[in-house]
Parts: structure tokens; sequence; C-alpha cells
């Protein structure tokens, strides 16, 4: 079984059309490598296990044409590609988190409704699969009873509204339909861009059009062709509902520790022998170009963890890919921003398993524009890797995203390893998903700027960020 991401895609700038685009794309180059490996009857079976998992926004027509077009062409590619027919459009769905505010987080509940709707309004696009994050996500990782509003809203669309009652409701709308078919043309051309370049070719290129798609987007915001409630206009707060409770970072610790030491028991009372033999036959599957799945399952069954499944595919592969931003050519942000007089270097990374960049995105693009050289060292790196790299670009300032709250974590290791080696000159600064409790005990710890989600003006992120690597100014 294969499971087609198109949720990212429009998470990191795509459009509804893009999204569905790239999803099939990716689908296309990953059965044409299959195709001609296994046998007919195998590659049959290939087909009919795929899944997708998309995303869906707040427009609700271009998104309900959407989900109809995923259907469509999927059935379509399936057939006439692949000579297989009848085959299910298998999707599972998570609303746009990148259209979710830290000011009026309350209207976010509305949001998230209304971007639930395109994902199972049409009987004949319908995803298997929903989930709807916390309103107050910009803010904090989600409370249970945040998950439990989501819930709520999932359950009031089954069960009281009547859209599982009837048919396709759109059959035969001349708006729904024109624009299904446009949707279809225009991810059709992206599905034959896509295998004409090849996998080489088209992670340079789609890492180019996402950030193309997400400076116009906020570039609209700025301009104010895009209206987003709270952000560019209707301002006022409603505080209805309180900030989210921040947990003590004893409890987090605590929850730390726990967590450690059962992995730690997990380990040593396992079959140590049974795990590393399956890790051998894990190896071995990999170097060979077979099919990894069994034995994946074996070191599953073994007790093997994620991580030494992990380690053993990095092993393999020489590291971690890590797509680069494609800002080399991304437009110009219609903002006054100031102006470097001096050579001032940041480097930019995320540490742990949080991949988000968006924020990272527009940042190295605001700094690039306003005369900052900008290093960007991937996703997924250590605190250590992080600080070697800022040292060894003698930066000025290291800046970490962090939207998986590990925040002052990330910031203890990374404070602690330049002490130690005797760069603490260089300005650490960490942006992401932060209480406004944390922002004092980060700075305790050695950060000098911290910016969280309400903090969007581009411009005056910009300015301290030169100011910190130039006080004179």
């Amino acid at each position: 079984p294969i499971n087609v991401c198109g949720y990212h895609y429009m998470e990191s700038g795509a459009t509804a059309t893009q999204e569905v685009g790239y999803a099939m794309g990716n689908a296309v180059l990953v059965l044409d490598n299959i195709r001609g490996r296994v046998s007919k009857d195998e590659f049959e079976n290939v087909v009919r296990c795929f899944s997708f998992f998309i995303n869906s926004g707040i427009e609700l027509v271009a998104e309900i044409v959407k989900v109809r077009a995923y259907s469509k062409l999927w059935k379509s590619i399936c057939k006439n590609e692949y000579g297989v027919d009848d085959v299910r459009f298998r999707a599972g769905c998570q609303v746009r988190s990148l259209t979710l505010t830290a000011s009026q987080p309350e209207v976010n509940i509305m949001r998230i409704a209304y971007q639930a709707l395109p994902a199972v309004i049409s009987a004949s696009a319908r995803v298997g699969a929903l989930q709807l994050p916390g309103f107050r996500e910009a803010l904090s990782l989600p409370d249970e009873k945040e998950q439990t509003l989501s819930l709520r809203t999932q359950q009031v669309l089954m069960y009281e509204t009547d859209i599982a009652e009837h048919g396709d409701i759109f059959e035969g709308s001349i708006i729904i339909e024109e624009l299904t078919q446009k949707t279809l043309a225009e991810a059709e051309k992206i599905v034959s861009q896509m295998r004409l370049q090849g996998y080489a070719g088209s992670v340079p290129w789609l890492t180019e059009q996402l950030t193309e798609s997400l400076v116009q987007w906020q570039a609209a915001l700025v301009k104010g062709d895009r209206v987003q409630v709270g952000i560019n206009a209707f301002l006022d707060p409603i505080d209805l509902v309180p900030p989210p409770e921040n947990n003590s970072t004893h409890t987090k610790n605590d929850f730390l520790v726990d967590h450690l030491d059962a992995l730690s028991t997990w380990r040593r009372t396992r079959n140590n022998v049974e795990v590393e033999g399956c890790l051998t036959r894990f190896g071995d599957a990999l170097k060979s170009g077979t099919n990894i799945i069994e034995a994946s399952i074996a070191l599953a069954k073994a007790g093997g963890t994620t991580g030494e499944w992990t380690q053993a595919v990095e092993s393999f592969a020489g590291g971690r890919f890590s797509a680069p931003l494609g800002t080399d050519n991304a437009p110009l942000l219609p903002l006054d921003l100031p102006q470097c007089s001096k050579k001032i270097r940041i480097v930019l990374g995320k540490c742990g398993l949080d991949g988000h960049v968006n924020a990272v995105k527009l940042l190295s693009v605001a700094c690039a524009q306003a005369g900052l050289e900008v290093i960007y060292t991937g996703i997924k790196q250590s605190p250590a890797a992080l600080v070697a790299a800022a040292i060894q670009e003698d930066a000025d300032i290291l800046g970490i995203s962090s939207l998986s709250g590990a925040h002052l974590t990330l910031a203890s290791d990374v404070c602690a390893l330049l002490r130690e080696q005797g760069a603490q000159k260089l300005a650490v600064i960490i942006g992401g998903v932060i209480p406004e409790s944390d922002r004092e005990e980060l700075r305790a710890l050695g950060v000098k700027a911290v910016f969280t989600a309400a903090d969007n003006d581009m411009v005056s992120l910009v300015q301290q960020i030169i100011e910190l690597a130039d006080p004179t100014i």
C-alpha cells in the first residue's frame, strides 16, 4: 500500500489545481517505476492499493471542484494509462492548517467546519477519513478539549446535516462541471510535466513552484487582494475563549523522561538477537532492491523501533534528503523592507520531525530581499548540526523554526552547545508555535528573539533581525 500526500503541497502554498496535479504526478512517477518490475496481476494490486491524503481549504467551490477532480483524474489515469478499471478513489483529508490564525482564534472554529464540507459533500468524491485540527493550533499544540471539539464538528456533519442521505447533489451543475473540467485539464498538464522531468527534475521544479505560489499568497494578503479575518481585516479581538493552558516545564520533562524510560525498557526486554537479525535482513533488502515491506513488517513484529528502521534507511541512502527551499527565483514581497548597512549572514533550519517550512521560506525571501545572506540547512536537523553549520558559515544569527512543541528543549541544547564552543556571540532566534508564557523562559536560556504566529509583521521581524546583528542601527 502506498499513500500519496497532496496535503503538504497545499500547505506549502499550492493552489487547489496544483495540489491535484502534483499529487497525481507523484503517483504516476511511482507507478511508472513499478510497472515492468512486477507481474500484471501484482501491478494491478499495487494500483488498487494506492490511497491519497488531501487538503481541504476555505474556498468552498474551488475545494468541492478539487475533490471531484481528484476522483475523476485518478480513475482516468488508472484506466487509460495502466489498464486498471473500476478503481476507487481512496482518500483521507485534513483541512488547511495554513489558514488558522493566532489572532481571533475563535474564528478558526468556523474555518475548520467550512473547510471540512468539500471533503464530504460530494457523494461521488467523498473521502473515507477526515481529521480536523484544534482551533488554537497557531498558539500551541491542541489539548483534549480542542480535540473533542474537532470530533464534535465531524459528528455534527455526519449526524445533523443530511449530506449523507443523498446522491451526488452537484451532478449536472453547470458551474461545478465546467470548473472541474478546467481543473482536470490544468492538473493533467502538471502530470505530463512531472512525467517528462522525472524525479530528479521534478523536485527542484516543484519547490520553486510551491515557493512562488506561497509568496504570491502572502503578497495578496499584504496588498489586501485576499481578505483574511483577523489578519488584514476585521481586527477587533473577540476574547471569547482564554489562551490555551501551557503545561509546566516540570510536567513536560516528566512526560519525556517517562517515554525515554519506556523505550529503554522495551529495548532491554525484547529479543535483541531477533531484532539484529531482522535489521540485517532489512538492510540486505535495501541493498538488493527487493521489496522491503516484508522485511519491515518482520522488524516491527520482532520489536524494532521506528528510529532503528529509519537509521537503517539513512545508512543505506547516505543520509536524509532535504529538499531545497526553492527561493532562488521567488518573486519579491510587496513590502518596504529595511536594508542591511553591512554584511549579515543568517543560518536557518528546523530540528526534530517537524517539516513545516512556510515561515522559513517567507523569512528567507524577506531577509534576502533586505540584503542578508541566507543559508538554509534543511529540515530534521539536530541541535549539534545546526550549531556546527552556523559556526562553519561564520553566521551572525542562527534562526530555528519549531512547530512541534519542542522549542524549550531545542533552545536549551543549542545555547549550551554554543557556550561549550565559545560562540556565545552568535545570536539565536526561534520562531513557531510557541505559547506566550514560554517567551521569558526562552530568553533566560539565551535566545535573543522569539517570534510566534502572532508576530506576522514581516517588516518588523526583519528589522529586529538586522538590529540583532548590528546593534549600532
